[in-house]
């Protein structure tokens, strides 16, 4: 039998020997460029993923809560008694006298229904059901004392039954406009308009409510409701 060559002597040493330190760095350093890439595309696609169910859950709550508006809005109570203001806006929110019932046959009812921006949160409170003007205007009174400060006025002590549901959150801002003597009004300038109507002892009727919500993220949503007549 031949006896090997040096050549292959030093191949099959080699062999033996295994890797070389600067061949295992280059396999790690590979290894781990390869592995980073990868995760960067796995959070990519996760926070990606976490974007579009935050994103559809804002959606979600938006239309539930502009849904719940133009009910509450297409229902706005005509009352003759000049101290009832059927549409009240405030700094944090607004407030509105709500038909409860139309059929002829039965008594009308209403409700006193305030939308309340406070602390990212846009809240619902309810009064209970309402048969009398002067019931109304107490209402009135209570629910516009926590549309101002924003107080929670749900707690074990709630004689008037006055419910409250959260609408959303994560809400930035929340801007009204009224579509009041032919143009859309600002609730200051409504608020003043209104005023003014009273003391000249005419009434004109708001036409209009447009809502803009604005989220934290800088999302906006629109809504536009015509009141009826």
């Amino acid at each position: 039998m031949r006896s090997l060559t040096c050549t292959t002597r030093y191949k099959l040493s080699r062999q033996a020997a295994g890797f070389t330190l600067i061949e295992l760095l280059i396999a790690s350093s590979i290894l781990a460029l390869t592995t980073l890439t990868s995760w960067r595309g796995v959070d990519m696609v996760l926070r990606t993923q976490t974007r579009i169910v935050t994103s559809e859950r804002i959606t979600e709550n938006v239309e539930k809560t502009f849904e719940q508006l133009d009910i509450d809005t297409n229902n706005i109570a005509t009352l003759q008694n000049k101290r009832i203001d059927s549409l009240n806006l405030y700094t944090t929110g607004f407030a509105l006298v709500r038909k409860k019932s139309s059929n002829q046959d039965i008594k009308i009812s209403y409700q006193v229904i305030s939308y309340i921006f406070n602390d990212a949160e846009l809240w619902r409170v309810t009064s209970p059901i309402l048969s009398t003007e002067e019931e109304i205007i107490e209402a009135l009174k209570d629910l516009s004392t926590y549309s101002v400060s924003g107080k929670n006025i749900i707690n074990n002590n709630n004689p008037k039954k006055i419910n409250q549901a959260r609408m959303m959150q994560g809400v930035s801002d929340i801007d009204i406009n009224i579509f009041f003597q032919k143009g859309w009004q600002p609730r200051q300038d409504y608020n003043f308009l209104i005023a003014q109507e009273k003391l000249e002892n005419r009434i004109t009727k708001s036409e209009g409510i447009r809502f803009r919500i604005i989220m934290e993220g800088g999302e906006e949503f629109k809504k536009t409701v015509v009141l009826k007549s």
